[in-house]
C-alpha cells in the first residue's frame, strides 16, 4: 500500500482545491505495462464528464496489456474515472484488454483510501476477492480478448460481503445528460418503479412512473443541481444528484 503525500488538486482557473481519495492500478506483462485512476471528488458526478475524466485511448499494438475502468450507461472506457465521494462503497467494472494470450498482473501504483473503508479487487472468472490494502498485486492468466466482466474493484468497510452480491450490486444507474435524466434499472423485476426530480429546496418538480429498463425523464426546470430519488418495486430507494442544463 502506497500513500501520497499530495492531498488536494488545485484548479488554475478558479483556483479551488479539491480533497479527493484515489487509486491508480498498473498492469504489466513482457515489459509492456499501462494504468489507470480511479479517484472520489466532492461536486462531481458518476456520469462521464469531459472535465474531470479520461476516456481511454487504445494503441495500434494490441499485444500491450491495457486496464480501465468503465462507467455505467451510456458506458465509457476511462484511463481516469473522477467520481463523487458518495460513490464509495458501490463496485466499478475494470476493462482489461489484450491481443495476447498469457499470464499478466494487476497491481497498486499508488493507494490513498481513507474514508474507513477498503478496496478489493474481485476476479468473478476465479471467484476470487483480494484486499488490495494487504495484497498490492494480483496475477492471473488471461486469454488474449476485451474484457469488461471479469474485474471489479469493490469499495466497501465490509470483508465480508460475497463476491456474488457484489457483480450484482449497482442494480439502478440514474445520470443526466443537458435536460433529461436517464434510469437504467438491471433488474428485470423491478421495472415498475416511481421517479421523484427534487430542486435543491426539497420540492418536487417531476413525479413519474416508469416501467422500462431504460427511461429518458425530460426536466424542465432552471439549470442547476437535483436529486433523483427512485422508489423500486421491491421499496429500494436509489437517490442520486443530477446536474441539469439547457
Amino acid at each position: 500500500r502506497l500513500h501520497s503525500s499530495q492531498a488536494m488538486y488545485k484548479n488554475s482557473e478558479d483556483e479551488k482545491e479539491y480533497n479527493f481519495e484515489y487509486i491508480k492500478l498498473r498492469t504489466e506483462s513482457n515489459g509492456l505495462s499501462d494504468e489507470t485512476i480511479i479517484r472520489f471528488i466532492d461536486e462531481t458526478y458518476t456520469a462521464f464528464n469531459g472535465k474531470e475524466d479520461a476516456l481511454k485511448m487504445f494503441p495500434w499494438d494490441q499485444n500491450i496489456p491495457m486496464i480501465y475502468s468503465v462507467t455505467g450507461a451510456p458506458e465509457f472506457p476511462l484511463a481516469i474515472n473522477t467520481l463523487p465521494l458518495s460513490s464509495i462503497g458501490t463496485r466499478i467494472p475494470l476493462g482489461f484488454k489484450t491481443g495476447s494470450e498469457g499470464n499478466y498482473e494487476i497491481s497498486v501504483a499508488e493507494l490513498n483510501i481513507e474514508l474507513n473503508t477498503k478496496v478489493f479487487l474481485v476476479d468473478t472468472e476465479l471467484n476470487r476477492k483480494i484486499n488490495l490494502e494487504d495484497n498490492d498485486s494480483y496475477s492471473f492468466y488471461f486469454n488474449g480478448d476485451d474484457s469488461r466482466t471479469r474485474f471489479y474493484l469493490w469499495f466497501n468497510a465490509n470483508e465480508n460481503t460475497e463476491i456474488d452480491d457484489i457483480t450484482n450490486a449497482n442494480e439502478v444507474n440514474i445520470w443526466s445528460g443537458h435536460d433529461k435524466v436517464f434510469i437504467k434499472i438491471a433488474d428485470l423485476n423491478n421495472t415498475s418503479s416511481r421517479v421523484l426530480i427534487m430542486n435543491s429546496l426539497g420540492q418536487v418538480i417531476v413525479s413519474k412512473n416508469i416501467n422500462s429498463t431504460i427511461s429518458e425523464i425530460p426536466v424542465k426546470a432552471a439549470e442547476g443541481v437535483y436529486f433523483v430519488k427512485l422508489i423500486t418495486k421491491d421499496n429500494k430507494v436509489h437517490t442520486q444528484k443530477v446536474f441539469i442544463k439547457h
